[in-house]
């Protein structure tokens, strides 16, 4: 069952006796639904207040972690499907080369340490999407980059943040970059992404 406005996340369990650690956000990815997960590292780890290890005699709290199920055709026409715990990120928020559109899908709203989307939770059967217009400057995206440490960037009228629970884009330019959980993705062609909600079993 996904958060809401006002309830508290997550409930007290005794501690499964098999818990999986994920060191990264791109290791949650990789689990099944059936997993009890504990996570160490990675921007969904920040997002949760940077838990520490459990202890195995004591109780812990559950939280569900809804996941982005990405469908991706790459150049050839050849298609996969994968997960994303975190986010999904095309072209790049900052590079002193290219001054081209940004764009990061946010599951937790924390990418790379910066609240990019201050208004995300990581369990609200939804996605961020946050967007750099391409007719940003470079001077513009660097002050922007250092505020969204705290999430200060917003509002700015060449960046938008919306919510969905569903999403498609095709690739512009053949160097337009795409990662996912910060794993680079070669010669894509289009993503698609879904909402899965409470997919993941979190163990804090």
């Amino acid at each position: 069952m996904t958060i809401r406005k006002g309830e508290q996340w997550g409930s007290r369990i005794k501690m499964p006796s098999h818990i999986r650690q994920a060191h990264s956000d791109a290791e949650i990815a990789q689990c099944s639904s059936g997993d009890f997960i504990s996570i160490t590292g990675g921007d969904i780890h920040f997002a949760l207040g940077s838990p520490v290890l459990l202890e195995s005699e004591l109780d812990c709290t559950l939280l569900q972690l809804d996941a982005l199920h990405v469908h991706i055709t790459l150049a050839d026409g050849s298609q996969s499907d994968s997960f994303a715990a975190s986010c999904i990120q095309i072209g790049h928020f900052f590079s002193p080369l290219h001054r081209d559109r940004f764009i990061c899908l946010t599951n937790g709203g924390i990418v790379d340490g910066r609240n990019i989307a201050p208004r995300a939770h990581p369990n609200d059967g939804r996605f961020d999407v946050m967007t750099i217009d391409a007719s940003m400057s470079i001077r513009d995206r660097l002050t922007a980059r250092k505020k969204a440490v705290t999430g200060s960037h917003l509002p700015h009228p060449l960046i938008s943040v919306r919510q969905g629970d569903t999403f498609t884009e095709r690739r512009i330019g053949r160097h337009e970059s795409l990662s996912i959980d910060g794993v680079d993705i070669p010669k894509w062609s289009e993503i698609s992404v879904s909402i899965l909600p409470d997919y993941w079993q979190i163990v804090v």
